[in-house]
């Protein structure tokens, strides 16, 4: 679905006169359009071939020329969406399709995107392009939307059948829309102390819409706390190029199942030691030690894995909740949709698939040599419910922390953000915390198959 005559009339007449893009195509043309963006080629360049590069854009997005011009009528089964990016302007899709509980993350900007959001090349899937917006100029213009299945919403769509029906059972916060979508339906919003850039802070807008069978969140953020109307209207033409397409069936399509399957890599061990500090809180320095076991498992992975973590009181934004962490470890496969766990009130996502099975906080901690024995000598405990075992810890300004695991492959810790960490799936891990001095405080052990076990010192830990 487009709202740009004359962009659909140009589409149409490519599509009659070019043969669809096979896979291969399309696999050459993604690459070459990514490699373009991270070439960040002068502006002037860039809107010479305003269709043409449209075009490839719209391949690299994974859309079809035929989708572009679908009718809207089309039931959503499967979505492909995507931003024909303005001149000037960049797109990044997530990797993943919208899944039950993992929605489809688009995004479009008019300057290039931070290196941080772009996750081999596609759009970080937590829907927070933070670091360009921590660095977004009085101009500069993001656009994020996220398009979630009505149905894991709590929707009984197979119960409402007509029009009618479907929209009373719409919740009232998503009404009904087409594209394109208006910034004039959009609104200013700053939920539960959220401002992403709260020293210098940013315009932020927010539009909710129902649209087939999804449910859709538009962010759009001004690097201008009161964008003026140019911004404004630059924000509604990109958000007029905005594509949806729908998939078939699963029934009409093609299914294909690989011919060979790659054999597992030798297994890797990262073992590590850390010296971290715990915050400041009422006089005293403290941390939460955390351990849960798995849960939610579909044959091979888990949507909740097993997990052991230390924490501290670090931000008081949900945007960089996860920056409380100074270590977590999660075992066994983690789904698509598994996340890093940042408390009860989750308004983002953070992914284990792209912020790790194993992260250490590299602004709070710092490699150590100190000798950390991984035993519960000492400390009273047992094994660990679904639900997060936490504990409070009065400790001293710096602590010891071991983390000792098993990974699928080899690996090594990189940076990412505010982490070092891997991605590649860990089998088994322990993590020990103890004092300079010594004193053991905490001690967590968790396997592959979900199970867990955490001990601590009582005192001075106590449950949280």
């Amino acid at each position: 679905m487009s709202s740009d005559p004359e962009l659909e009339r140009l589409l149409r007449n490519v599509r009659e006169t070019l043969p669809e893009p096979g896979p291969e195509a399309s696999r050459r043309a993604r690459a070459r359009a990514l490699a373009a963006v991270r070439r960040q080629r002068p502006r002037r360049l860039r809107t010479t071939l305003v269709v043409g590069s449209a075009l490839v854009v719209a391949v690299a997005l994974g859309i079809g020329l035929g989708a572009l011009v679908a009718p809207t009528g089309t039931a959503a089964r499967a979505l492909g969406v995507g931003f024909l990016p303005e001149p000037g302007w960049y797109a990044l899709q997530a990797a993943a399709p919208a899944t039950p509980t993992q929605p489809q993350v688009i995004m479009s900007a008019n300057v290039p995107f931070a290196p941080d959001d772009a996750v081999l090349g596609e759009a970080e899937p937590s829907g927070l392009p933070y670091s360009t917006l921590l660095m977004l100029p009085p101009k500069g213009i993001v656009i994020v939307a996220t398009f979630t299945q009505q149905d894991h919403l709590g929707l009984l769509r197979s119960q409402t059948t007509s029009a009618s029906q479907r929209a009373r059972a719409l919740p009232p916060l998503y009404p009904e829309r087409d594209v394109p979508f208006r910034m004039s339906d959009a609104t200013p919003f700053i939920q539960f102390g959220t401002q992403v850039r709260p020293e210098e802070p940013l315009g932020q807008y927010q539009l909710r819409a129902s649209l087939e069978d999804w449910y859709v969140d538009v962010h759009v953020y001004f690097g201008a706390a009161r964008p003026p109307e140019a911004l404004l209207a630059e924000a509604q033409r990109q958000l007029d190029r905005m594509v949806v397409r729908t998939a078939p069936r699963r029934d009409e399509r093609q299914v294909t199942r690989p011919a060979v399957s790659q054999a597992p890599s030798a297994p890797g061990i990262v073992d590590r030691t850390f010296a971290c500090r715990p915050s400041l809180a009422g006089g005293a320095r403290k941390l939460d030690t955390l351990a849960r076991r798995g849960s939610g498992r579909r044959g091979q992975s888990w949507v909740r894995p097993a997990l052991a973590g230390v924490t501290t009181n670090i931000s008081g934004s949900a945007a960089t909740a996860v920056d409380n962490y100074l270590v977590w470890v999660g075992t066994g496969r983690p789904s698509a949709e598994a996340m890093v766990p940042t408390g009860p009130f989750v308004l983002f996502d953070f992914p284990f698939r792209v912020w790790g099975t194993l992260a250490v906080n590299r602004t709070r901690c710092r490699a150590a040599t100190g000798r950390v024995a991984l035993s519960r000598r000492g400390l009273v405990g047992g094994e660990a419910g679904v639900f997060p075992e936490e504990f409070d810890c009065t400790t001293s300004s710096v602590v010891l922390v071991r983390i000792r695991a098993v990974t699928e492959s080899r690996t090594t810790l990189k940076t990412y953000r505010n982490f070092v960490r891997t991605v590649v799936p860990v089998k088994e891990a322990s993590i020990a915390v103890q004092t300079q001095a010594g004193r053991r405080l905490s001690f967590a052990q968790l396997s592959e198959s979900g199970k867990s076990r955490i001990f601590v010192a009582q005192p001075p830990c106590f449950p949280g």
